[in-house]
């Protein structure tokens, strides 16, 4: 049953109920929740780590199981923070990853007659640690399991969290961890009603039908939370492990991250002409731009093409040889529920933004143009398909394992993704699972524009790691001199704000009023980030180590629907977020 098993997590308690870091029960109701927190770190010791097993530091190959009958485990969902974990049972022993559940002292007799030759990680509790067969790796024992050890072990075995106790030795890494709000000097009432307050008035509006938001300080998340439903029917709730479409978003953690590990690898040249790259261009009246000011938005591009409108008859029917009704051959991509593209048309694409014309002059026009060419650029100079180098470089050691275009094509339900808009200029249908932009969807759904899903907690590995100067987890992804010229503005003398691909704060933010400030007023000028037409928003702050991440479906049912910018409610959580600073240590 366990031949194949590399690596088995064990716990050995009873049955725990979800709750929160604020439970409180006996004679701890004297503590606050942050002594609590603390004391029950203190309570954790980690006996045993045999050949430094621990922390898991390689997580693209890592295949992680939790062998439990519980319908639901508050550990297998902290250990999901981090790494693809699958639930088994007794009727799937499948996997080459499990966690198995001992409760009592007859089902840990059978851990020795387990497979000998696997790596073990057991968690138990004081009076059952001598009874551990010597062939586990790696031991963590407590007084007690409880709610907030079993929030708090998956973090040190991945290195987000100390281990102050026990005999054996275990490094930290530069992955999130997840505490109080309190432990950063952040009360967390304060944050809690005034965050809610912002979202209740967008929901009693109708700006979206549900959201999260999470926000992360010095490398912690302190508040992660869901608010309504996924539409306005108010049938599903919004869960966090729900994926969402970032829409543009996908610009600085799709092709960006690519670009930037080829520009550190002097692959790529921001200064040289992107036709010297793109060849397309070499005889366009684009064939001077350089790369830097492509990435600035800086190159006179246009802001977008409707490139959907060639694949319909002046009818309004499609035209047969580019888009039907069902896979006619193998170059054919499901782009929504019952329609398929012709790979081919991306060749008209890239004819089509090779002849558009330029602004007359260079200045700031947000332009996702360029962002259609790079998936194919950076596959022909990489040698390696965009999705899959996606995911070989940054997303799947990140353990940001949910980040994927097409989510149905990889196995993803609808109900666990958050539907977009009803899409009535060019599909004509319900868009969900589906990319919602037209241009990325006529692109098979893969680009560089729009097209990638993910949940909120995935995203901010990748903000993170970026704010983390390319560092995360014990590895550097990217230099960080890499991510300081990328993020800083390039051409303040235009009055143009953005980086490379990033975008930045207004020149003048600070001396703005909120309703006139982007993204926030307190946001430094050191940070940065991107938002999505979808209603998505991602943000970092180095000079406070602060991160901010805001998901929600505002297009669902209509793009028409503006009130989220209308009510100015980004901005105003994430100065929300900036006021409530050192709350809890000025009121204490």
């Amino acid at each position: 049953m366990f031949k194949n098993l590399s690596l088995i997590i064990v716990m050995i308690l009873g049955i725990v109920t979800i709750s929160s870091f604020y439970s409180r029960s006996g004679c701890e109701d004297k503590l606050s929740p942050l002594e609590q927190l603390k004391k029950s770190a203190d309570k954790i010791e980690l006996v045993r780590n045999r050949d430094n097993l621990l922390p898991l530091v390689t997580l693209d190959t890592l295949k992680l199981g939790y062998f439990t009958s519980s319908e639901s485990d508050l550990l297998l969902e902290t250990l999901r923070l981090y790494t693809k974990t699958e639930k088994l049972n007794s009727n799937n022993t499948s996997s080459n990853l499990s966690v198995i559940k001992v409760e009592n002292k007859s089902e840990l007799d059978e851990l020795k007659n387990l497979n000998k030759t696997q790596k073990w990680i057991v968690l138990t509790s004081f009076d059952l640690v001598d009874d551990i067969p010597e062939s586990v790796d790696a031991v963590f024992a407590a007084e007690e399991l409880g709610e907030k050890e079993l929030q708090l072990i998956p973090q040190m075995i991945f290195g987000a969290r100390k281990v102050t106790n026990g005999n054996a030795k275990i490094k930290t890494l530069d992955r999130l961890g997840y505490t109080l709000p309190e432990a950063h000097g952040i009360d967390h009432q304060m944050l809690s009603h005034r965050l809610d307050s912002l979202v209740n008035l967008g929901l009693d509006s109708a700006a979206f039908p549900g959201c999260q938001i999470l926000v992360a300080k010095e490398g912690d998340v302190i508040f992660h939370k869901t608010y309504g439903f996924t539409t306005y029917d108010k049938t599903t709730p919004v869960k966090k492990e729900m994926l969402y479409d970032w829409a543009s978003v996908t610009k600085i953690t799709g092709p960006l991250p690519l670009l930037m590990k080829l520009e550190e690898e002097r692959k790529i040249d921001l200064d040289q002409p992107f036709s010297k790259y793109w060849k397309l261009f070499k005889k366009s009246n684009k064939r001077k731009l350089t790369l830097r000011e492509i990435l600035a938005h800086q190159a006179g591009l246009p802001s977008w093409l409707p490139y959907w409108t060639e694949t319909r008859k002046k009818s309004g029917k499609f035209k047969c040889r580019y888009v039907r009704d069902k896979q006619w051959r193998k170059a054919a991509e499901q782009f929504s529920d019952s329609l398929w593209v012709n790979h081919r048309f991306h060749k008209q694409i890239y004819k089509d933004i090779a002849e558009a014309p330029l602004l007359k002059s260079k200045k700031y026009k947000y332009s996702g143009l360029s962002f259609f060419v790079f998936p194919e650029l950076i596959s022909q100079i990489m040698k390696e398909d965009y999705e899959k180098a996606l995911q070989k470089y940054f997303t799947a050691s990140l353990g940001a394992y949910s980040v994927v275009f097409n989510p149905l094509k990889h196995g993803y339900k609808k109900e666990q993704i958050v539907p977009t808009e009803y899409d009535s200029v060019f599909r004509k249908q319900q868009i969900h699972g589906w990319v919602h932009d037209e241009g990325a969807a006529i692109m098979g759904g893969i680009s560089g524009n729009a097209g990638l899903f993910g949940s909120t907690n995935d995203l901010a590995k990748m903000m993170q790691m970026y704010m983390q100067m390319g560092h995360y987890g014990g590895k550097e992804y990217l230099k960080k001199k890499t991510m300081k010229k990328f993020t800083q503005i390039q051409y303040p003398e235009n009055e143009n704000r953005r980086g490379l691909g990033f975008d930045k704060p207004y020149i003048d933010n600070n001396e703005n009023e909120l309703i006139d400030a982007y993204p926030a007023v307190s946001t430094s000028k050191n940070s940065f980030g991107h938002s999505g037409f979808t209603g998505t928003f991602a943000w970092a702050d180095p000079d406070e180590e602060l991160l901010f991440i805001f998901m929600s479906n505002r297009v669902y049912p209509t793009r028409n629907n503006s009130k989220l910018y209308d009510l100015n409610l980004r901005p105003q959580l994430h100065q929300a977020i900036y006021d409530c600073l050192n709350s809890y240590t000025k009121n204490k």
